[in-house]
């Protein structure tokens, strides 16, 4: 059995810029399973009302999402199904701005707020978020988003004279100081510059994205960092929790099925469990104990057969995203260059590695249909399936309608 303490969070921040592309959707998915994300924050979804509402299924029914147009706004936010979360209200806004999330989280009551900052100066929007805040007081706030604004803007940009949003930026900052509220970053990296997002047209590297923080969140933090901008010309901002619960919880490994039909892990499968018996036949008088013995190791060949074959395609992964984030890098010092080309190569070269990845993974799911829930969902699924014998050919006619035979029933299945 494997185990994994129920204290480690991770909370990802991300203006995805639209997820009404289906592929870029099951990319962003794959994306949070790579970086093995727990509490998600997404900002300008472009989900219109009626459309994206099985994005993340397998998360479970913490799902909540701000939806307005397919062309603008947006916000989701979601919440692992292992997280040990108990909900207790939420706030949508119907302009897709942001989204309130009320809960216990391993026991702490916790406010997450997941904003979307209107990119002109309106201090009425970060006035109603004020608002809500001093209706749902809670000690442990997570707060994060794009807030399309710059808070301290000597660190958060590159421009000479950035511009600002004086009147959004003083209700933020007597937000922050009413309740104690600090950029994570800061705690964590204090003066050290971090951008987000990149503007072509101007040339300049600013920091738009925040998670902000309480005093007693702020104990929690191990660690906060900005992964490379890949699908989106926002980076995230990937943030890291450590909850003081006391405990671990088991999950308990399963053979996956579907692995069945690729031939070279059959091909790997059949020769290793040969080797298993014609080493261990013999050894031990118990057939108890040689079952057990060859169900172990058939276990860790499976176990090894996937994990390598997504070793290889992560590791290419990432070394793309240690490479962008080095351009990134360079483009931001003062003589630096973008170099658009080879990013745009890179980004390419990402996008294949991602799609390949998330195609190896999709094909070893343990289910096709409604797979990604627990046994009882799935006995449900299958019991709202129309009955199988609708789909037996019973009777065979000739071209002028005649009968040409008889199949017994059950005999021939078509699905």
């Amino acid at each position: 059995m494997n185990t994994r303490p129920l204290t480690e969070i991770r909370l990802l921040s991300w203006n995805v810029r639209g997820l009404n592309d289906p592929r870029k959707g099951r990319l962003v998915l794959q994306y949070l399973r790579r970086y093995k994300v727990d509490i998600v924050f997404l900002q300008e979804t472009h989900l219109s009302p009626g459309s994206g509402d099985t994005f993340a299924a397998s998360w479970g029914s913490h799902r909540y999402f701000a939806k307005y147009s397919s062309y603008s706004r947006g916000v989701v936010t979601l919440i692992h199904k292992k997280l040990p979360f108990q909900h207790y209200a939420t706030v949508l806004d119907a302009q897709g701005r942001y989204v309130v999330v009320h809960g216990s989280l391993a026991g702490h009551e916790v406010l997450l707020l997941n904003i979307y900052a209107p990119n002109t100066d309106d201090p009425g929007f970060f006035t109603e978020i004020r608002a809500l805040i001093d209706l749902l007081p809670c000690d442990a706030l997570l707060w994060g988003g794009d807030f399309n604004l710059l808070l301290e803007a000597s660190l958060d940009s590159t421009a000479v004279r950035p511009a600002n949003k004086p009147l959004s930026l003083q209700i933020l900052r007597d937000t922050c100081s009413d309740h104690a509220l600090t950029d994570s970053w800061r705690i964590m990296r204090a003066e050290c510059p971090a951008y987000t997002h990149y503007s072509a047209p101007h040339d300049t590297w600013s920091c738009l994205d925040y998670v902000l923080v309480t005093p007693r969140s702020a104990s929690w933090l191990r660690s906060v960092s900005h992964p490379p901008r890949t699908l989106s010309d926002h980076a995230p901002v990937l943030v890291q929790l450590s909850i003081p619960v006391a405990g671990e919880v088991e999950r308990r490994w399963r053979f996956p099925n579907r692995a069945l039909l690729d031939v070279v892990f059959r091909d790997s499968l059949q020769t290793a469990m040969t080797e298993i018996f014609e080493i261990n036949v013999g050894s031990v008088k118990s057939a108890a104990t040689l079952w057990e013995a060859f169900k172990a190791c058939t276990r860790g060949v499976c176990i090894s057969q996937h994990a390598g074959i997504l070793r290889v395609l992560r590791h290419t992964i990432a070394n793309i995203e240690k490479e962008l984030q080095h351009l990134d890098k360079l483009a931001v010092e003062p003589c630096g260059s973008p170099q658009l080309g080879r990013r745009a190569q890179l980004m390419q070269e990402f996008r294949e590695a991602a799609d390949r990845e998330h195609k190896y993974i999709s094909k070893f799911a343990r289910a096709r249909r409604y797979g990604e829930g627990e046994r009882p969902g799935r006995i449900l699924a299958d019991l709202l399936l129309p009955p199988g014998s609708s789909t037996y050919i019973t009777e065979v006619r000739d071209t002028e309608g005649g009968k040409s035979g008889w199949v017994g029933e059950g005999a021939c299945g078509v699905s």
